[in-house]
């Protein structure tokens, strides 16, 4: 359930591996600005339709995009009824500015917190709450560092974002993960429910982290028996020879839809929920979410 990003460039990572400091970091004197709204959604997956948690009404949340030496800016509006954060995963920047209590602040419900910093690498990254379950549930989102000095000489450009997805349309990955931690203990199929319309409070309803990895090429269907637990089967998969994880998801997304009903590519988009940069394509990317155990 926990995510890692597959770079084409430099690897993202939980942390920085680069160490120098602002005065040594590259600046473009351009600025990219965005703006993020965590709420309640309902999503067409493509055909199913999840209650869940998104940026505005998209899953994955809108393209991030900039080039090295520029400065990101993005305004964060809370809307919903738990604290939430942004982690820029794999990128090399200032501590209070990372996502990740204690360094950084969560946000609050009903609050708003702008993140600023720049960015030194080139490399395909996203961007994730490190607060209970949420990117799970639909919080996450690609970004893109171009690299100035790269010629960009290709016909077309692919950025495709992978999920293993449950929320909405199966077990919650609260009670996935609760099952995983305490197989014994009793976990009923719940009801899904359109999204809140009251008002948020500042009560944190989620406080764990996850701990599952999966990679399979087989779709299982909502109505199937979750597996790593009782009653369940693990993980299959023809490519890695058998066992490929402690879950099998209801359905693995492509760009946030079942394979049915694609979504080709992550478009450059400006909405409520986001903006991306108005740069051109410099370098074609891959953005996978693969799951790995933090």
């Amino acid at each position: 359930m926990r995510p890692l990003t597959d770079t084409l460039g430099r690897r993202g990572g939980h942390g920085c591996r680069n160490r120098r400091g602002r005065a040594g970091r590259p600046h473009s004197g351009r600025t990219v600005t965005a703006s993020l709204v965590p709420q309640q959604a309902e999503i067409d997956l493509g055909g199913p339709i999840a209650h869940t948690l998104a940026y505005g009404n998209t899953v994955p949340g809108p393209l991030i995009r900039a080039a090295v030496g520029d400065e990101i800016v993005v305004a964060v509006t809370n809307r919903l009824d738990r604290p939430t954060s942004v982690h820029w995963h794999g990128i090399a920047l200032r501590n209070d500015m990372d996502g990740v209590v204690p360094a950084t602040p969560n946000i609050e419900a009903g609050h708003d917190f702008t993140y600023r910093f720049s960015v030194p690498d080139p490399g395909t990254y996203w961007a994730h709450p490190h607060v209970g379950l949420e990117e799970d549930m639909g919080l996450y989102l690609p970004v893109i560092i171009d690299d100035p000095t790269e010629p960009g000489r290709y016909d077309a450009e692919w950025i495709v974002v992978l999920d293993d997805w449950t929320d909405g349309v199966g077990k919650s990955p609260q009670q996935i993960y609760d099952a995983l931690v305490d197989p014994n203990k009793p976990t009923a199929m719940p009801t899904p429910t359109p999204p809140s319309t009251t008002p948020p409070t500042t009560t944190d309803t989620t406080s764990t982290t996850s701990a599952t990895s999966t990679t399979t090429t087989t779709e299982t269907t909502p109505s199937s028996p979750m597996p790593g637990m009782p009653g369940g089967d693990v993980a299959s998969s023809d490519l890695l020879g058998g066992d490929a994880g402690d879950v099998a998801y209801p359905y693995y997304l492509i760009n946030g839809r079942i394979p049915a009903a694609p979504r080709p590519s992550m478009p450059n988009r400006d909405s409520e929920s986001g903006s991306g940069s108005s740069m051109p394509p410099q370098t074609p990317r891959s953005v996978s979410r693969w799951p790995d155990i933090r």
